[in-house]
Protein backbone atom coordinates (compact mmCIF):
# COMPACT_ATOMS: atom_id res chain seq x y z
CA UNK A 1 0.00 0.00 0.00
CA UNK A 2 2.77 2.41 0.88
CA UNK A 3 4.55 1.52 -2.38
CA UNK A 4 1.44 2.52 -4.42
CA UNK A 5 1.09 5.75 -2.45
CA UNK A 6 4.77 6.51 -3.06
CA UNK A 7 4.31 5.92 -6.81
CA UNK A 8 1.28 8.23 -6.90
CA UNK A 9 3.19 10.96 -5.05
CA UNK A 10 6.09 10.58 -7.50
CA UNK A 11 3.79 10.84 -10.55
CA UNK A 12 2.00 13.89 -9.13
CA UNK A 13 5.35 15.51 -8.33
CA UNK A 14 6.58 14.93 -11.89
CA UNK A 15 3.36 16.34 -13.37
CA UNK A 16 3.46 19.42 -11.16
CA UNK A 17 7.17 19.96 -11.85
CA UNK A 18 7.24 19.39 -15.59
CA UNK A 19 3.64 20.22 -16.51
CA UNK A 20 4.28 23.95 -17.06
CA UNK A 21 7.32 23.13 -19.22
CA UNK A 22 5.28 20.78 -21.38
CA UNK A 23 2.52 23.37 -21.76
CA UNK A 24 5.07 26.07 -22.67
CA UNK A 25 6.63 23.72 -25.22
CA UNK A 26 3.27 22.99 -26.83
CA UNK A 27 2.45 26.72 -26.99
CA UNK A 28 5.86 27.42 -28.56
CA UNK A 29 5.36 24.74 -31.20
CA UNK A 30 1.88 26.12 -31.89
CA UNK A 31 3.26 29.62 -32.29
CA UNK A 32 5.99 28.46 -34.66
CA UNK A 33 3.47 26.47 -36.71
CA UNK A 34 1.16 29.47 -36.88
CA UNK A 35 4.02 31.70 -38.04
CA UNK A 36 4.88 29.21 -40.79
CA UNK A 37 1.24 29.19 -41.89
CA UNK A 38 1.13 33.00 -41.99
CA UNK A 39 4.32 33.16 -44.04
CA UNK A 40 3.04 30.49 -46.42
CA UNK A 41 -0.26 32.33 -46.96
CA UNK A 42 1.46 35.71 -47.43
CA UNK A 43 3.92 34.28 -49.94
CA UNK A 44 1.14 32.54 -51.87
CA UNK A 45 -0.89 35.77 -51.90
CA UNK A 46 2.06 37.55 -53.52
CA UNK A 47 2.41 34.79 -56.14
CA UNK A 48 -1.32 34.85 -56.94
CA UNK A 49 -1.47 38.65 -57.17
CA UNK A 50 1.57 38.75 -59.41
CA UNK A 51 0.13 36.09 -61.70
CA UNK A 52 -3.28 37.76 -61.96
CA UNK A 53 -1.98 41.34 -62.32
CA UNK A 54 -1.50 41.22 -66.10
CA UNK A 55 -4.88 39.67 -66.89
CA UNK A 56 -7.14 41.86 -68.99
CA UNK A 57 -10.02 42.02 -66.50
CA UNK A 58 -11.35 44.60 -64.08
CA UNK A 59 -9.45 45.14 -60.82
CA UNK A 60 -12.48 44.09 -58.77
CA UNK A 61 -12.59 40.79 -60.67
CA UNK A 62 -8.84 40.33 -60.17
CA UNK A 63 -9.28 40.84 -56.43
CA UNK A 64 -12.19 38.39 -56.24
CA UNK A 65 -10.20 35.79 -58.21
CA UNK A 66 -7.13 36.23 -56.00
CA UNK A 67 -9.17 35.93 -52.82
CA UNK A 68 -10.90 32.78 -54.07
CA UNK A 69 -7.59 31.21 -55.09
CA UNK A 70 -5.98 32.07 -51.75
CA UNK A 71 -8.88 30.65 -49.72
CA UNK A 72 -8.80 27.47 -51.83
CA UNK A 73 -5.04 27.17 -51.28
CA UNK A 74 -5.47 27.58 -47.52
CA UNK A 75 -8.22 24.94 -47.50
CA UNK A 76 -5.92 22.51 -49.34
CA UNK A 77 -3.39 22.95 -46.54
CA UNK A 78 -6.08 22.75 -43.84
CA UNK A 79 -5.35 26.32 -42.78
CA UNK A 80 -8.35 28.27 -41.53
CA UNK A 81 -8.60 31.47 -43.56
CA UNK A 82 -11.68 33.65 -43.74
CA UNK A 83 -12.57 35.72 -46.78
CA UNK A 84 -11.80 38.87 -44.77
CA UNK A 85 -8.35 37.57 -43.87
CA UNK A 86 -7.70 36.56 -47.48
CA UNK A 87 -8.77 40.03 -48.59
CA UNK A 88 -6.23 41.57 -46.22
CA UNK A 89 -3.45 39.32 -47.55
CA UNK A 90 -4.36 40.07 -51.18
CA UNK A 91 -4.62 43.82 -50.57
CA UNK A 92 -1.24 43.83 -48.85
CA UNK A 93 0.33 41.83 -51.68
CA UNK A 94 -1.04 44.34 -54.21
CA UNK A 95 0.29 47.25 -52.15
CA UNK A 96 3.75 45.69 -51.86
CA UNK A 97 3.84 44.84 -55.57
CA UNK A 98 2.86 48.37 -56.62
CA UNK A 99 5.23 49.97 -54.11
CA UNK A 100 8.09 47.81 -55.39
CA UNK A 101 7.25 48.69 -59.02
CA UNK A 102 7.10 52.38 -58.14
CA UNK A 103 10.46 52.26 -56.38
CA UNK A 104 12.07 50.42 -59.31
CA UNK A 105 10.65 52.98 -61.75
CA UNK A 106 11.91 55.82 -59.55
CA UNK A 107 15.41 54.33 -59.53
CA UNK A 108 15.34 53.76 -63.30
CA UNK A 109 14.33 57.37 -63.97
CA UNK A 110 17.02 58.55 -61.58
Amino acid sequence: MQNILSNIVTVVTIIVTFGPLVIAGVKYIGTKTNIKEIITIAERAAIIVSAIDNLDIENHDKQAMAIRKLVNFANELSITLTVEQATDYVDDAVRVMHQSAYEQEKVSNG
